[in-house]
């Protein structure tokens, strides 16, 4: 694709929203449509017909992958009605570029049910390409949203005063539609009058009245709400939406700084990032003394076979137990944990780890913990690490690199990437390593290549 970077992420929209045209599926933008398709601030919130969802629209978009059209990486269920994707597009600079789309066949949140599918898509009117609210509706739509998430800004405030202005008497029945009395003459003053301040430090208790059931039928929609949820909770912590990379190889191959790159390159495909060095670290005992191991790392003495087969026990406590209490729970939050050095490590390059004792004892416990989701090996030649790293003797560091090449071969989840380019370079290389890996996940996830 020779698009710039928004021209990358417009054509992704555009592309969407003819799709859903030609196809004569009904939709609705549901804000922020402003800018479309060549401005897009935040997630596009699109409310589709229920049948739609989760697989049919996936596969409709899916058909234009053969074609060079973008992957879908990424789909998260937020809610049981709501999915979440991301799409990613190549773009001529070779970093990836990013569509997310929330598509809804209704919209709930905490609890409640606020706007009904088949009512917002009857009520929509054409915009430009795009079928979009009425004011009154976007009006109530977005209050809600803002309201409900406990979130309050300057341009949330600016544009429900524009709507409000469009259609007074709607967004008034909008207003009574969830709200009790005494709050409707607040929330009506200020969207009348474009002043929101009392809004925003009366926020708390807007929300406690909006999400509160006020009646037995309410009540009952509450109960057949949490119904569910519960399956859809429990499919995010059997198939997490995160993801967790481990970086492998010798020093001087670029590990921290590439994991960093990747990190802020991956963002916006997850809720989250974070990072971490060998291992979930339980026992907290890294952070107590700043950092695994020491700057020579290689110059300390092995420990006895005795404290070998301590350190053994430790590391299977640490990387069983620390991943279900640490680890686990990050990536069904939908976190990018990019962790350089992991267990795998210790087979490699035991002197690091000051461990003497058998192999055999690391590999048995490598067997027993959990796996990462994705292992990768940053290999360089033995003349460009040792120019990076002089630490290690040369027959030291080919002996690494062959060692790390044939465990990463091993791995049914294991690739190798050439470091010897930029840091741009290489981080764009393991970028598609791991959106290769996403767009094959979800692809199994969602039924696709069936």
């Amino acid at each position: 694709m020779t698009a710039t970077p928004s021209r990358a992420t417009a054509e992704m929209l555009q592309g969407i929203v003819d799709l859903l045209n030609a196809t004569g599926h009904p939709y609705c933008m549901l804000h922020g449509y402003g800018g479309y398709p060549e401005r897009i601030d935040s997630d596009v919130d699109c409310v589709v017909a229920a049948e739609l969802l989760p697989h049919q629209l996936p596969r409709l978009i899916d058909r234009d992958r053969a074609s060079g059209g973008p992957a879908l990486v990424q789909w998260l269920q937020h809610e049981a009605t709501a999915h979440y994707f991301v799409l990613a597009a190549e773009a001529a600079d070779e970093a990836a570029r990013f569509l997310a789309v929330d598509f809804s066949s209704d919209y709930r949140a905490r609890g409640r049910s606020f706007y009904s599918g088949p009512d917002l898509l009857a009520r929509r009117q054409r915009w430009r390409d795009f079928w979009i609210p009425p004011p009154a509706v976007e009006f109530g739509y977005c209050l809600v949203k803002r309201i409900g998430k406990g979130t309050f800004g300057d341009d949330h405030a600016r544009r429900l005063s524009e709507l409000y202005q469009l259609d007074p008497s709607g967004c008034r029945r909008e207003i009574e539609r969830f709200w009790p009395a005494g709050d409707r003459e607040t929330l009506l003053a200020a969207a009348a009058g474009g002043d929101w301040t009392s809004i925003m430090r009366t926020l708390p208790t807007l929300r406690r009245h909006l999400l509160a059931p006020t009646a037995a039928e309410g009540m009952r929609n509450r109960a057949a709400y949490w119904l569910h949820e519960i399956p859809r909770r429990a499919r995010r912590w059997s198939r997490p939406t995160g993801l967790f990379v481990v970086l492998l190889g010798p020093d001087g191959a670029g590990k921290s700084t590439i994991s960093a790159a990747v990190r802020a390159r991956l963002a916006p495909v997850f809720r989250r990032v974070g990072a971490g060095h060998f291992g979930p670290d339980l026992l907290g005992r890294a952070a107590a003394r700043g950092a695994i191991g020491t700057s020579a790392p290689h110059a300390q003495r092995p420990r006895a076979p005795l404290a070998s087969l301590a350190k053994c026990f430790y590391w299977l406590l640490d990387f069983s137990v620390g991943y279900w209490a640490r680890i686990r729970p990050a990536l069904v939050r939908s976190t990018l944990l990019v962790y350089d050095r992991y267990l795998l490590d210790a087979l490699v390059d035991p002197h690091r780890y000051r461990f003497g004792g058998p192999q055999w004892l690391i590999r048995a416990v490598w067997r027993l913990v959990p796996k990462p989701d994705l292992v990768i090996v940053l290999d360089a030649s033995v003349a460009a690490l040792h120019a990076r790293k002089r630490e290690l003797t040369v027959s030291e560091i080919e002996r690494q690199r062959s060692e790390y090449r044939a465990l990463v071969a091993s791995l049914p989840n294991g690739a190798i990437v050439n470091a010897e380019g930029s840091v741009e370079q290489v981080a764009a290389n393991v970028e598609r390593v791991i959106l290769a890996h996403l767009e094959r996940r979800t692809a199994d996830r969602l039924g696709l290549r069936e």
